[in-house]
């Protein structure tokens, strides 16, 4: 019996969001910013800071923006069909793009 397309969907997301915070957390730790300095600018608990980018907890868009800020970093968007490197990287990792 094969895997449904609603676990794969959920597999593909995890992987993403753990991609993302990996990133976040090095971009962090390369610029010497805590989990405590992120806590502290953001007014978050440095514990909950820890379990955003551990993906122990799936932060809101609205949390992964203000990591992005506290990293100095961006999150965008782009179209599944650019013509570009980082989407074919992209499609590459994660299939084609659904007929959706």
């Amino acid at each position: 019996m094969g895997l449904g397309p609603f676990f794969i969907m959920n597999q593909k997301i995890e992987t993403a969001r753990r991609m993302i915070l990996d990133h976040i957390k090095e971009r962090l730790a390369a610029q010497g910013i805590t989990h405590k300095m992120v806590a502290e600018k953001n007014g978050w608990q440095e514990s909950n800071v820890s379990r955003m980018l551990n993906a122990k907890y799936a932060p809101t868009l609205d949390y992964l923006i203000m990591l992005c800020e506290a990293a100095n970093c961006f999150i965008f968007v782009i179209d599944k069909n650019a013509d570009d490197e980082l989407c074919e990287l992209m499609r590459n990792r994660w299939g084609k793009p659904s007929e959706n």
